[in-house]
């Protein structure tokens, strides 16, 4: 039940129009969703086994993993998200 929030029925419509006009941004589009999701699971889950039952040392390696995380993001989106705004000053 959870995941109609997420993937209502519109949206199975709406990406496959999106699809047919632009296969190849689409799929641009689908590896960056993947990145965005599925980077950030092997680090918090690693600060969650190497943290062990010291919840300073977990909060401390997730700290860590958000930084990994961030750094990620930002050398991928970081100078597309710099010209995007860069128009607004």
């Amino acid at each position: 039940m959870v995941w109609t929030q997420y993937l209502p029925l519109g949206s199975l419509v709406m990406a496959w129009g999106v699809y047919q006009v632009a296969p190849g941004e689409f799929r641009a589009l689908l590896k960056d969703l993947a990145l965005i999701y599925f980077v950030p699971l092997p680090l918090l889950a690693g600060a969650y086994v190497l943290g062990g039952s010291s919840i300073v040392l977990r909060f401390a390696l997730s700290l860590l993993a958000v930084a990994v995380v961030f750094l990620v993001y930002y050398r991928r989106f970081g100078a597309d998200f710099v010209s995007f705004f860069r128009p607004c000053r």
